[in-house]
């Protein structure tokens, strides 16, 4: 679960417009 975290907070941060792509949802 960390790493899941860990991940979509990098991805969030890295680029919050990939969010909408990546829809960790």
């Amino acid at each position: 679960r960390d790493r899941i975290e860990a991940k979509k907070k990098k991805r969030t941060s890295a680029s919050p417009t990939g969010l909408k792509e990546f829809s960790p949802s």
